[in-house]
C-alpha cells in the first residue's frame, strides 16, 4: 500500500483508507470547503464543458472569494459577452439569480497560445498576487489536429501558465485536466495505473522535451510524418493522446521543481447525473455523439458496429469528473501527498497526485448494456430526423466486429450522411445538419477497432482521494467523487443523458418514460447589455478583482 503524508496540515490520530492506524501527522483529511473558502481561483477553459461544471460547482458548493476566467474574444463575441451566456445558461440556474455569487467572476481576458498568455500588464499583476489555485481545463480535442497545432495549444499552452504559476505568491495547487487515455498505447486489456509511464525508442528513454522540440522544428507536413512514426512505435491512436502525454510530462517535472501540482485524468465525459441539470450535455464529442448516431440511424446495420460488445467503455458523469477536480485541487491545496503506487512504481516515487476521474474499475459498463438501454429509450422516444433505411437493432452479445466490412458501411453511412446534410441546408435546417455532420464525426471516431481497447483505468488514488474527503464535505452530499449504483445506476443514468441530449439536439421539449430518468429542461435566460456590462473585468479602472 502506498502512503498518505500530511504536508502543511497535521491533525489528530487517525485511521487510514483500510481502516489500520496511522500515526500522527502521518494521515489527515482534507476539506474541499475549507480549502476554497476565501480563495482565489484562475480556471482556464471555463467556456468549456468540464470548465463550466467546475466554475458553476465552485460558485454553488464553495465560499470561494473570486474566480478568475482566462477566456479570450471569440467569433467576434468578446470575452465579457461570451462569460455572461455561460453565466446565464440553464447549467447555472442555480447561481444565476444571485448577484453576489456572480460578482465573484472576474474576466482575466487572454489567450493560451499566446506569449504572456495574452494578458495586460494589470491582469498579470493581479493573478500574480492574489491567485491561490490554478485549474487548468482548456485544451484542444482534436482527436486527429496536425501534431504542432495539437502542441501548440495543449503542451506550448500549459507551458505558457505554467510559467505564470511558477511566479504567483500564493498558490497553494496548480491542477491539470488531462485524459484517462493518455497512456491509450498500452496493450489491450491493460490495467492503468494512476502513475507517468515513460516513452523508449528501443531501450533508451526518449525525454518529453526532446519529442516536443523535434516536431515543432519541423515545418507542418514534416512534423506529421514524424510524428505518425512516433504514433506507430509508441503506440498512440492519434495526435491529441500523444501530446497529452507528453503534457502530462512537463506538468511533472514542474512539480519536481516545487511547484504543487496534480492531475486529473476524466475518462469519457458524459451528461450530469444530479445537481445542478441532471441529463445537460456540454458537447456532442464521445458517448453522447454516439447517442445522436444511433438516434438517426448512423448504425444501420450489424456490421456497422466496430466495437466487441462485452467490452467495457469507462464513461464518466460530468458532476463525478468536477468533483474530482475539486476534490484534487483541495487535496494538494491543503498539502497532502497522496501516492497508492509509490512503493510499487519508480515513476511515481515524488511525482504529483494523479486521479483518474472514470468507472472501469469501481462500477464498469459495457458497450452493451449502454447501447441496450439507448436502443430501450429510443423505441419509446423516435428521433424527428432518422436517415433512411436504418433500424434500431440490440447487438448480440457474441457478435464479433470485421474491420472491413466496418469500414464499408462507415463509406456508405459517410455518403448518406454528406447527401442529407446538403439537403437539410438547401431547406434551410442548417442547425440539424450541422448536428447531424458532428454526430456523424463523433461516431466516426469513436465506432472504431483503433479505439476499442478495452483498458482499465484504476483507481486506488481515486478511492484513497474518497476515503479522506473531510466527513461534514462526504455528508453534504455536494461533491460525488466516484460512480456507484447508489447513485442511481447506469440504466437511468443513460436514459437522462438521452433525455438531455434529445433537448440540446432535437429541440424535443419532452420525452416520454420520465419515470426512468431524471430529466427535466431548464433554459437559459437572455442575455441583456445589462448582463454584460456587470462581468467583472480584471483591466477594468481601477479594478483589482475582488468582488462586491
Amino acid at each position: 500500500m502506498g502512503r498518505v503524508m500530511a504536508g502543511k496540515k497535521n491533525g489528530d490520530p487517525s485511521r487510514c483508507a483500510d481502516d489500520t492506524p496511522c500515526a500522527l501527522g502521518e494521515l489527515s483529511s482534507y476539506s474541499i470547503t475549507q480549502e476554497f473558502a476565501g480563495a482565489t481561483v484562475l480556471v482556464t477553459g471555463a467556456t468549456g464543458y468540464i470548465g463550466s461544471l467546475v466554475v458553476e460547482q465552485l460558485l454553488r458548493t464553495t465560499a470561494v472569494s473570486r474566480i478568475f476566467l482566462l477566456v479570450r474574444s471569440k467569433r467576434g463575441a468578446p470575452g465579457q459577452e461570451r462569460i455572461a451566456r455561460l453565466l446565464h445558461s440553464g447549467l447555472f440556474h442555480l447561481v444565476r439569480d444571485d448577484p453576489k455569487l456572480l460578482s465573484k467572476v472576474v474576466l482575466a481576458e487572454g489567450d493560451l497560445n499566446s506569449e504572456q498568455l495574452g494578458l495586460s500588464a494589470t491582469t498579470m499583476q493581479q493573478l500574480l498576487e492574489q491567485v491561490d489555485i490554478v485549474i487548468h481545463s482548456a485544451a484542444s480535442i482534436g482527436l486527429e489536429a496536425d501534431v504542432q497545432a495539437t502542441l501548440h495549444c495543449n503542451f506550448l499552452g500549459t507551458q505558457r501558465l505554467l510559467q505564470l504559476a511558477a511566479r504567483m505568491a500564493r498558490l497553494r495547487c496548480f491542477l491539470h485536466v488531462s485524459t484517462a487515455y493518455v497512456n491509450m498505447n498500452l496493450d489491450k486489456g491493460t490495467t492503468v495505473d494512476e502513475v507517468l509511464y515513460p516513452l523508449a525508442i528501443g531501450k533508451q528513454l526518449s525525454h518529453y522535451r526532446d519529442v516536443v522540440d523535434d516536431l515543432m522544428s519541423m515545418d507542418p507536413e514534416g512534423a506529421n510524418v514524424r510524428a505518425q512514426m512516433y504514433m506507430d512505435m509508441w503506440g498512440f491512436p492519434n495526435t491529441y493522446t500523444l501530446g497529452k502525454n507528453l503534457t502530462e510530462k512537463l506538468v511533472a517535472a514542474a512539480h519536481r521543481t516545487g511547484l504543487p501540482t496534480s492531475i486529473v485524468r476524466p475518462s469519457l465525459v458524459c451528461g450530469l447525473s444530479g445537481q445542478p441539470y441532471p441529463g445537460y450535455c456540454g458537447n456532442l464529442a464521445g458517448p453522447v455523439g454516439m447517442g445522436v448516431a444511433m438516434a438517426v440511424g448512423l448504425f444501420d446495420k450489424l456490421s456497422s458496429v466496430a466495437m466487441v460488445p462485452t467490452h467495457v467503455w469507462d464513461a464518466v458523469p460530468g458532476d463525478v469528473v468536477s468533483s474530482v477536480i475539486l476534490a484534487a485541487a483541495a487535496a494538494t491545496s491543503a498539502g497532502l501527498t497522496i501516492n497508492e503506487y509509490a512503493d510499487e512504481a519508480a515513476e511515481a516515487a515524488g511525482g504529483p497526485l494523479i486521479v483518474h476521474a472514470g468507472t472501469s474499475t469501481t462500477y464498469p459498463v459495457s458497450m452493451a448494456e449502454a447501447s441496450y438501454a439507448s436502443v430501450d429509450f429510443l423505441r419509446l422516444n423516435p428521433a424527428p430526423f432518422k436517415l433512411p433505411g436504418s433500424h434500431l437493432f440490440k447487438i448480440p452479445l457474441d457478435y464479433v466486429p470485421d474491420e472491413e466490412a466496418v469500414k464499408r458501411r462507415k463509406y456508405w453511412t459517410g455518403w448518406k450522411v454528406w447527401a442529407a446534410v446538403h439537403l437539410l441546408q438547401l431547406i434551410g435546417q442548417h442547425k440539424t445538419a450541422h448536428r447531424l455532420k458532428y454526430g456523424y464525426l463523433a461516431w466516426e471516431v469513436m465506432n472504431s477497432t483503433k479505439t476499442d481497447v478495452n483498458i482499465f483505468f484504476s483507481s486506488r488514488n481515486l478511492l484513497q482521494l474518497e476515503a479522506l474527503l473531510d466527513e461534514a464535505d462526504a455528508a453534504s452530499r455536494l461533491f460525488k467523487i466516484t460512480w456507484t449504483l447508489k447513485e442511481g445506476g447506469w440504466p437511468r443514468y443513460i436514459a437522462t443523458q438521452l433525455a438531455g441530449m434529445y433537448r440540446q439536439v432535437f429541440g424535443v421539449s419532452k420525452v416520454k418514460g420520465l419515470k426512468y430518468n431524471d430529466f427535466r429542461f431548464i433554459p437559459h435566460q437572455a442575455i441583456t447589455p445589462a448582463d454584460v456590462a456587470a462581468v467583472a473585468s480584471a483591466d477594468a479602472p481601477g479594478s483589482n478583482g475582488s468582488s462586491q
